[in-house]
This record gives C-alpha cells, structure tokens and sequence, in this order.
C-alpha cells in the first residue's frame, strides 16, 4: 500500500483518517431517514359569539424608585394626547351645588343694564331669585285673591304672604341652595349623560355604563386640560366643564372603551 511506502512518509495515523472520511459518506447515507414536515391544518373561521380563550404572558421587572411625571404642557400636546384618548379618561364626580350656588347668586347681582341684554330665560330667573313678598307680583294666580282677602282686613298683603312661605317680608323667597338643588334634580339631573357615564366594560358593568352621583358632573381629563388652557383661576373649572362637557359628550357615539388597564 502507499501508506507503506518509504517516499510518500505517511504514518499509519494518517492512513486511518483517511479510510475513515472515505466511507463516512456512506455511513450517513445508509443510516439517516429523510426528514418529512407534515402540512399544517388550514385554519378555521370562529363563529360569531364562540369564545377563544388566549393566553397572555409577561415578563416582571422590578425596578425600583422609578418615576414618570406628565406636566401640564404634555397633556396639552394633542399629538401625544388626542382629545378622544383625554376624554375616556375619567377623573372624578364634581359636586355641582355650590358651584351652581354661586352662578343664581352672581346672577341675581347683575346690574340692570347687564341684566337686560340677557335671554329672556335668565332674565326670568333673575326676577324668580330676586322675588321677596314685598315686590311679589300674583296677578292672575290663585293667590291673588286670598292675599286680598287679608287687605280688606287690615293685615298687610306681604306680610301674609311672607308668613305663608316661612320667611321675612323682606327676605328672597328662594333661597339660592333651594333653586340650585331644584336645577340639578329636576333640569340638568334629568339628562341622560348627568345620570351615566361611559367606562370600561367589566363583569359587573358588561353595558359600560356607570352611575354618576346624584347632582354631580363627570369630569374627565379633557375637561381639565381645556379648562386650564382657558383660565388659570381654579373657581372657573365648574361652570366651563359645565358648556364644554356638554357639548362633547352630546356629540360622542357610545364607542367601546379604549382604556385596557382595568376597571376605575
């Protein structure tokens, strides 16, 4: 053999290698099956209403003293922040009395030249706020007759009259807490959007819709981000949110809630 040879020099190692590589080719042809990847199944459509059921994972991390801060100017930013995202974010229910309290009182302030470029609707409500039994006028009511009655006997009408309603002759005969209570439950209470609100849709409100409490307004983050956009003044965020809620939730369809962090 040639391995054996004095002029090639090739050791007995080499020659062992080189029978081995020689038949490896023909080792592994007659040893290793062929691979076959099975078709896989086509899928299949759900019908409408079937449940999937998806599993969901995630990776903790734990990261500590890690602080995010949105300012005022970010949430302004309307390319990051779009009003439909700052509207489905729910703040909280503002309690409406007080601040409806002080819009009858500033009304019923008004000088008489402000007073009379007003709606004939306002105007109305500020001669009701201003009504005493002294300047009261029944004409034509039912009562007109019966105060009448104590004139002819020598009792001062408005003093009757004053006593009829449990205040003094001088005295507003509704008080501004009384005409805002009776706002709040029998006008604006009687909205559909000053009873419910949209929220996300959970087991226990599968509709999406959440109660808001009683002579309340919902206040969303887009009502906050307008309102400080308009006026600094804190005290004004009532009566703004007030028109500019409104307005918006009049004009919203009942979408599917965007928020997916969970229930408020």
């Amino acid at each position: 053999m040639p391995c054996l040879s004095l002029t090639y020099r090739w050791s007995p190692l080499r020659c062992l290698l080189l029978g081995l590589a020689l038949a490896l080719p023909a080792v592994q042809t007659g040893c290793v099956e062929d691979i076959t990847v099975p078709d896989e199944a086509p899928p299949t459509l759900l019908a409408i209403g079937q449940p999937q059921t998806v599993e969901l994972r995630f990776l903790r991390l734990d990261v500590k003293n890690y602080e995010q801060v949105l300012t005022q100017t970010d949430l302004q930013n309307e390319e990051k922040f779009p009003r439909s995202i700052l509207e489905d974010v729910w703040v909280l229910d503002y309690p409406m009395t007080d601040s409806v309290e002080q819009v009858l009182q500033q009304l019923s302030e008004l000088p008489p030249s402000e007073a009379d470029k007003l709606p004939v609707a306002a105007q109305n409500m500020r001669r009701l706020l201003n009504m005493t039994a002294d300047n009261v006028n029944l004409e034509g009511t039912k009562l007109e007759k019966m105060i009448g009655l104590a004139g002819s006997v020598g009792i001062p009408p408005a003093k009757v009259l004053a006593a009829l309603m449990g205040v003094q002759v001088s005295e507003r005969s509704i008080p501004f807490a009384l005409g805002a209570e009776v706002l709040l439950d029998l006008v604006l209470g009687s909205h559909p959007n000053a009873k419910f609100r949209l929220g996300p849709v959970t087991k226990e409100h599968p509709d999406g819709q959440y109660p808001i409490a009683a002579r309340s307004l919902p206040i969303t983050m887009w009502d906050v981000v307008s309102t400080s956009r308009t006026s600094a003044n804190a005290s004004a965020l009532p009566a703004t949110t007030l028109a500019s809620s409104a307005r918006s939730k009049a004009s919203r369809s009942a979408a599917p809630w965007r928020c997916t962090s969970g229930p408020i």
